[in-house]
């Protein structure tokens, strides 16, 4: 529980480089959907490890995604949380749904 915990890392595999100008990251929980920036203007704050360019999401680099001041996962606990990536309107594939706890 708590408003401010790190949710998911997720990592940019094969080889386009995405602006940020273009992604779209959003959370559903249950029927809540949850809408993620970076800078933290969202309910769910997305933050950069790594690659050289820090206006995009680039191939091997990781990004986290965090509760910014919205307590996303914390009853139930464990929770089921849908991602979805999108880049220019376009789906981004990706593993699907994932636990945290």
């Amino acid at each position: 529980t708590g408003t401010t915990d790190n949710l998911i890392r997720l990592q940019m595999t094969g080889s386009d480089t995405f602006s940020w100008t273009y992604v779209r990251i959003q959370l559903t929980v249950g029927s809540t959907v949850y809408a993620c920036s970076i800078g933290g203007s969202e309910a769910c704050a997305i933050s950069q490890q790594g690659g050289d360019n820090g206006n995009a999401w680039e191939p091997g680099e990781f990004v986290f995604l965090a509760e910014s001041g919205t307590d996303i996962c914390g009853n139930p606990n464990p929770c089921d949380i849908d991602i979805l990536v999108t880049y220019n309107g376009a789906i981004v594939l990706g593993d699907g749904p994932v636990q945290v706890d």
